[in-house]
C-alpha cells in the first residue's frame, strides 16, 4: 500500500449512506411479510397510498433542498464562473 492509502481514517459501518440505503430497502421490501407476523395488516392499497404520499413529499423536498443549495453555493463562492469548450466523442 502506498502511505497515502494507510493515511484514510476508516468509518463505523453504521455511518455508511450506502449501507443505511441498503437497510433501507431491504425494510421496505420486508415491510408486508415482519407487519403480517407482528398483526400489523399491509396490504397493497395501504403501500400504493403511502408510496403516492411519499412521492410528493421527496419531491417538495429535493425542490426545497437543491434551491438551498444553490443559493448556498452561490453565497460562498469567490470566483465567477468560466465557460469552456465541450467536446463529444462517440
Amino acid at each position: 500500500m502506498t502511505p497515502a492509502a494507510t493515511s484514510i481514517a476508516a468509518k463505523w459501518w453504521g455511518n455508511s449512506l450506502t449501507i443505511q440505503g441498503a437497510l433501507l430497502s431491504a425494510a421496505s421490501a420486508m415491510l408486508p411479510a415482519v407487519g403480517a407476523l407482528v398483526g400489523l395488516d399491509v396490504n397493497g392499497d395501504t403501500v400504493r397510498q403511502i408510496g403516492e404520499q411519499t412521492v410528493t413529499v421527496v419531491q417538495a423536498v429535493g425542490g426545497i433542498a437543491g434551491m438551498v443549495m444553490t443559493n448556498a453555493g452561490r453565497a460562498r463562492a469567490i470566483r465567477p464562473l468560466a465557460r469552456r469548450d465541450v467536446l463529444l466523442k462517440v
